[in-house]
């Protein structure tokens, strides 16, 4: 059953349709989720993409955190979850542009907060 939970979990985070919380910080104009709300709507984009930027620095770091939690609790991650948190933490955020760029670090800070709520859930 443990097993059926997490395969269903992990699909669940691979479809992306699943959304943790009450969607209060989802964004009306579709760029994802909004630390702090619409605080930053009126920011020029370069401010937007340096907030991003520390946004994402703590998302990788919740992640990371998580997965050590489990190592030291003597569990383990089923090996997807696992790749994914690798893969979470090693992922560079590159783009042609600040608006491109600031759209895949909302993307991936997104990602970082579904896993890590995936690894602590475990």
């Amino acid at each position: 059953m443990h097993k059926f939970v997490l395969s269903l979990a992990a699909a669940v985070l691979l479809s992306g349709c699943y959304s943790w919380g009450d969607g209060s910080d989802w964004s009306d104009t579709g760029s994802g989720w909004q630390a702090g709300g619409t605080e930053l709507a009126d920011a020029p984009l370069r401010v937007k993409v340096d907030h991003w930027e520390q946004e994402w620095a703590t998302a990788k770091q919740e992640v990371a955190d998580a997965r050590a939690e489990v190592v030291a609790e003597g569990r383990s991650l089923p090996p997807k979850i696992d790749d994914d948190v690798t893969e979470l933490v090693n992922r560079e955020i590159t783009g042609p542009s600040d608006a491109e760029r600031l759209q895949r670090l909302q993307d991936s800070v997104s990602d970082a907060r579904r896993l890590a709520e995936l690894v602590s859930a475990g």
